[in-house]
């Protein structure tokens, strides 16, 4: 199902407009790569689409070599280049590209931000347009959904989440067999490898413990006693996380900023269905007792 996204106004206004390299981050499996290639196909430019988990893509732009990197783009006047965070180095070939005076615009996507905005952030500082994708909006709903239709599937949202895909799968089985297989392949991978973590066991710990305190405030020492680990490396671990858009921090509030600096944070989930596939709880809505806590996140 082709969702209507609201980046994709923001996306075109910048598409064309000036040479800075755009740069769309988000989750796996939120529409980064439809959204792109949608606003590609309505920019009417020549485009070159191309993969950063294609070797040939990758060995290139890996390379640093000016003269490789222009015979690659030469001619076309907008590049997307998707999953730019498999590539070693590719803050320098932007860069390198960008100074260069290549005369189209850069367009590059990546489902973390881990390795790309710290490849990038120092490299084009200046030189870019940065938007985030999150799973579907409720205010994306209302573009194709009734008011009554999205009150009567908000219960489902509240349980499996907002992942594009699930809403063109046709039993709740299917959606639930594919956030489990989401999380699996793609959660912990993308953590681990960017992270270079040597403890996977510890950190699917932490995660649960995160996703059972869900609207809780957390205090990282108990949370490092309980899996093994110093509160230290629990921040690490959480902020691990939050660069692979899978929890978020929200810090304490109080009138007074010198008491806020020092109240607890909370951590949250960027999606419901997440959150409960890693607790293994898909237990339908009026059966739950976290309602509370799936409504906060």
């Amino acid at each position: 199902m082709n969702v209507p996204r609201l980046l994709e106004a923001g996306l075109l206004d910048k598409i064309g407009k000036d040479r800075r390299v755009v740069i769309l981050y988000g989750p796996r499996q939120v529409g980064k790569t439809t959204l792109a290639r949608k606003v590609l196909a309505e920019s009417a430019l020549r485009c070159l689409e191309l993969s950063g988990e294609d070797p040939r893509v990758e060995e290139v732009w890996a390379s640093r070599d000016l003269r490789r990197l222009l015979g690659v783009v030469s001619g076309y006047d907008l590049i997307l280049l998707d999953e730019a965070q498999r590539i070693e180095g590719i803050g320098s070939s932007l860069k390198l590209l960008y100074d260069s005076g290549f005369p189209g615009q850069l367009f590059i996507t990546g489902s973390s931000s881990l390795d790309l905005a710290g490849r990038t952030r120092e490299a084009l500082t200046g030189r870019t347009w940065t938007f985030t994708l999150y799973p579907i909006a409720f205010a994306e709903r209302a573009v194709f959904q009734t008011p009554f239709e999205i009150d009567a599937h908000r219960e489902e949202v509240l349980v499996l989440g907002s992942y594009p895909a699930l809403l063109s799968m046709p039993s709740r089985a299917d959606r639930i067999t594919h956030l489990i297989e989401l999380v699996s392949a793609y959660l912990y991978k993308d953590v681990l490898e960017l992270g270079g973590i040597r403890s996977p066991r510890k950190l699917r710990d932490l995660l649960r413990l995160l996703a059972y305190q869900v609207g809780s405030e957390v205090s990282y020492q108990e949370l490092g006693r309980q899996v093994g680990m110093s509160a230290d490396t629990v921040i690490s671990y959480i902020d691990l996380l939050e660069k692979a858009f899978v929890v978020f921090r929200l810090g304490g509030y109080s009138r007074n900023l010198s008491k806020e600096v020092t109240k607890k944070d909370k951590v949250f989930f960027l999606d419901n269905g997440v959150r409960n596939a890693l607790v293994e709880d898909f237990k339908e809505w009026p059966l739950r007792g976290d309602q509370g806590a799936l409504w906060e996140n």
